[in-house]
């Protein structure tokens, strides 16, 4: 369980959070991100004023009593004034300066929405001050195809999976998890290159169809096949994307939004490279348009809210079958591989098994740029440069190849069983079928 999902079981401890998560699910969508992040909110806005949820209502009917006076009135919307100010700090950096602000006017949104759903007409106890007005809107720039193929030559099996099923169907973080390998399965099955997906979008519980192309099959097929390789059965209800670990001795659990942000970190620290799901969704939307895509498919495709109202967007949605052909036309844009061949999945299946042995970062991306510049390299040439730079670790290394007891090698599917009852984690699988196990923990 995670710190939102806690704070979550916190607030149901309380009638006034109970009341309040109530009517957030009758009159907004209910979605469980929603309930997890305004309840995560309330609860270090309680902590920092060290006071229950209940408190906080029962001061502010006391403080609106007839008999109080002008300053006990204000109270309440002077301690959240405070603590508004608390978050949005100081800095000198504008950029800077507008993320705390931002990110103090969600949490202001919280408490209001708290105290506006507690309110009743004969105790009417709802905010009445100004909502903060936020700072210069930050642009959101996308990520570019470039920065994109260079993070998928250097991430591992699953997430390289992630990112292209992201970048393929503009889904939202919390959306793309939700899906199940029975969404795709029919056409997965069929060796279809372009499956559509019936979506849910969890912020808003709108219905919506979108598309994954050939980049995510492929890399789809690639981490289902090392997922069944390692003794997993597929059903419809099996996630289609799972954390990488679990406690000994339970099955790997789904895959969430905070894993995922995990996962956008590690890039950040691995390639200096910004990447959110936010910056994800934007290139797939930009690129898009720039085949001509009408703004109010790309919407409808990216989950957005399309009004019945909509005239247009009723004649410019059109069937099933004519949104497949144009999201076809189009998809060149977004191709990071239009024309990769079989010596260049070679190079880059090798420069992965560089990432399993231990490579640092860095000599991969300088094997990559030499790789790309080297245009006339074979996956011979490419194999002796990754052995070149292993060969000064096994030298430094001890205990057959084992640092202060840790240790990583290459064994065949048939020893792989034992090992991990042993204990051994699995690592990656080799382009020659083998796999690369360690023993740290």
């Amino acid at each position: 369980m995670n710190i939102r999902e806690k704070a979550l079981e916190w607030l149901k401890q309380f009638e006034t959070g109970k009341r309040w998560l109530d009517k957030v699910k009758m009159e907004k969508t209910g979605s469980s991100k929603t309930q997890d992040e305004y309840a995560y909110r309330l609860q270090k806005f309680c902590d920092w004023a060290k006071k229950t949820p209940d408190q906080l209502i029962a001061e502010r009917k006391e403080q609106l009593k007839p008999s109080s006076s002008d300053q006990d009135e204000t109270k309440t919307e002077d301690l959240i004034t405070t603590y508004f100010n608390f978050l949005s700090g100081e800095s000198k950096d504008p950029t800077e300066r507008a993320k705390k602000r931002t990110s103090a006017k969600s949490y202001y949104g919280a408490i209001r929405s708290f105290f506006k759903y507690n309110s009743t007409a004969k105790s009417p106890i709802a905010l009445t001050g100004q909502t903060p007005k936020s700072s210069a809107g930050r642009r959101i720039n996308p990520i570019t195809l470039d920065e994109f193929k260079r993070i998928d030559t250097v991430i591992g099996v699953r997430d390289r999976a992630l990112l292209r099923f992201m970048k393929d169907s503009g889904c939202s973080t919390e959306d793309v998890t939700m899906f199940n390998y029975g969404d795709i399965k029919t056409q997965f099955e069929k060796g279809e290159q372009f499956i559509h997906l019936k979506a849910i979008r969890q912020k808003t519980q709108n219905n919506y169809d979108t598309f994954i192309g050939p980049n995510a099959v492929e890399a789809l097929r690639v981490y289902f096949d090392l997922r069944k390789q390692h003794g997993e059965t597929f059903t419809d209800a099996t996630p289609i994307f799972l954390c990488q670990t679990s406690k000994r001795g339970t099955a790997r659990v789904r895959l969430d939004e905070f894993s995922v942000r995990t996962i956008f970190v590690r890039i950040k620290n691995q390639l200096g490279i910004i990447v959110s799901p936010h910056r994800v969704r934007k290139m797939f939307s930009t690129q898009m348009a720039s085949a001509h895509v009408h703004p109010a498919v790309l919407k409808y495709w990216m989950g957005h809210s399309v009004g019945s109202g909509d005239i247009e967007a009723s004649y410019v949605i059109q069937k099933l079958d004519e949104q497949l052909k144009e999201y076809k036309n189009a998809y060149h844009c977004i191709d990071i591989n239009p024309k990769t061949d079989e010596k260049e999945m070679q190079i880059q299946n090798l420069i992965n098994s560089g990432i399993a042995m231990g490579l640092s970062p860095e000599k991969i991306e300088e094997i990559r740029k030499v790789a790309i510049r080297e245009k006339r390299m074979t996956p011979e040439e490419v194999a002796q440069m990754i052995q070149k730079e292993l060969k000064p670790k096994r030298e430094t290394a001890t205990d057959g190849g084992c640092t202060n007891g840790h240790c990583q090698k290459i064994v065949s599917e048939d020893e792989l069983p034992q090992l991990l009852a042993e204990g051994w984690k699995f690592v990656a699988t080799l382009p020659s079928g083998k796999c690369v196990v360690s023993n740290e923990t």
